[in-house]
């Protein structure tokens, strides 16, 4: 980092290192090995480690890491914060069952139409018929959860012409049958509104950890920002379920019961009836609340040094006082012209 350019991270690439295995000694071996043949002062002036965060790498008693440090005491091991909010989203939504069974819902969706032309025509009409969004589903990927997300949006923003869809081939596959059911089915229905709005969250978060320039502060406010937003799930909720709670008849009464979902303007007339009850929304809100306080758990387990980081911030002179850092500046100046004289 130069301090005296207003502490601009400057960044080189080094090189891609093939490792030829992946034990924690064979990392350790690898890395330290590529370093020194680079250049030994580099090895020497070695301060810092930054890595995604694998049991190998980093909280082994044995790992990488842990080796490094026994030669280097006062390395300073990073888990870069742009791999912990999705380690922390995953650890959540792994720690609660409905979320596995929405999860299903949404890889079953997307594995609907991924591969049928066909059937990602017959959406197209659909939706253009009900002036829906007619982008197509999308298909999550499990190992890039903010796919989840996407292929969650893409459901909740045409659910009704997705619902008429699975409605119209529930005869002819099996697998429009069972999704029909689920999908109007409470439980599932306000389960995905919840994730979506729970992941948009998440996502807000991720997209500021991908800024070019990111400091203590900046990680600390994305951080409080999602905790507030979760710690508000509380009293309060998300967009998309909050606006679907103000359009269902008698939501709040003692025996609330089915409602009807969509239909006209090119729909099936009358629309969809939704199976709902007492003990579904409680069921759902229960689950919104608990799902929050998972994230939160989640999220303050893999952020515990976010004051300390914020410390390290009063080497940053963009934190400066203007007129501190105008001083600083214009010392910067007269130290240059001291040194040309001299």
């Amino acid at each position: 980092a130069d301090v005296l350019n207003d502490f601009k991270i400057e960044l080189e690439y080094f090189e891609m290192v093939a490792c030829p295995g992946s034990s924690a000694k064979e990392l350790y071996d690898t890395v330290t090995g590529a370093v020194k043949e680079r250049d030994k002062r580099l090895f020497d002036n070695w301060v810092a480690f930054a890595t995604d965060g694998p049991s190998v790498m980093v909280w082994e008693s044995n790992s990488a890491t842990q080796r490094l440090k026994v030669i280097k005491p006062h390395l300073i091991d990073i888990h870069c914060v742009g791999h912990r909010q999705p380690l922390a989203a995953k650890d959540a939504f792994s720690s609660i069952a409905h979320c596995s069974k929405l999860d299903e819902v949404v890889h079953a969706c997307g594995s609907f139409f991924s591969h049928s032309t066909q059937r990602r025509e017959e959406l197209v009409e659909i939706a253009d018929a009900n002036n829906d969004d007619n982008t197509q589903v999308e298909m999550a990927c499990k190992t890039r959860w903010l796919s989840t997300g996407n292929a969650t949006d893409s459901i909740v923003e045409k659910y009704e012409s997705v619902v008429e869809q699975h409605w119209k081939n529930r005869s002819v596959t099996i697998t429009s049958d069972g999704l029909y059911r689920k999908l109007t089915d409470w439980n599932i229905f306000g389960g995905l509104l919840i994730i979506t709005d729970v992941l948009g969250k998440l996502k807000k978060m991720s997209l500021t950890f991908q800024q070019k320039q990111l400091d203590g502060h900046v990680v600390r406010k994305a951080v409080n920002d999602l905790l507030t937003a979760m710690n508000a799930y509380e009293t309060s909720w998300g967009t998309n379920f909050r606006a679907m709670v103000k359009a269902i008849p008698g939501y709040s009464s003692d025996a609330p019961s089915d409602f009807t979902y969509g239909g006209g303007e090119g729909g099936v007339e009358g629309g969809f009836a939704i199976s709902f009850s007492k003990s579904k929304r409680d069921f759902v809100e229960a689950f919104g609340r608990k799902l929050a306080k998972a994230v939160t758990l989640r999220v303050n387990e893999r952020f515990p040094l976010l004051e300390i980081a914020v410390a390290f911030d009063i080497f940053d002179r963009r934190r400066f006082p203007e007129a501190a850092a105008a001083a600083v500046r214009m010392g910067d100046k007269a130290g240059a012209v001291e040194r040309r004289v001299r």
